[in-house]
Formats: structure tokens, C-alpha cells, sequence
């Protein structure tokens, strides 16, 4: 028996959320821009992955996830 569009739609849904349950990776990290290039990095790193910049903690350049 073929599926409908919708119902391989569901299908996929529910496969993934499971997926997504099953990793439990937790919340997004959190992200801010470099302020030398302007790239996204993680708001806890220290250098730069794209331009090599040392960064220094803090609350500049924070990104919304």
C-alpha cells in the first residue's frame, strides 16, 4: 500500500522528533560575533575559529540563537 504526500510527511515528522528525543542534545549554545571578522562563534571561546582573534569572556557581540 503507497502512502499519501501528507501521510510520509507525518511519517518523517514523527521519525525526527523521536530522533531528537532519543539525542537529547540540550539547549543551543550560546553564540556571539567576533569582533575582528564578524564571524559567529561560540560565546564561551576563547580564539576565533574563522580569523584566529583572541577573544576575551564576555557579553559583547552576543547573537540570538
Amino acid at each position: 500500500m503507497e502512502r499519501r504526500p501528507d501521510q510520509q510527511t507525518d511519517a518523517l515528522q514523527t521519525a525526527w522528533r523521536d530522533l531528537v528525543e532519543r539525542l537529547a542534545l540540550g539547549p543551543a549554545p550560546e553564540l556571539r560575533t567576533c569582533p575582528t571578522c564578524g564571524q559567529i562563534v561560540m560565546r564561551a571561546a576563547t580564539l576565533c575559529g574563522h580569523c584566529w582573534h583572541r577573544l576575551t569572556p564576555g557579553t559583547e557581540g552576543q547573537v540570538a540563537p
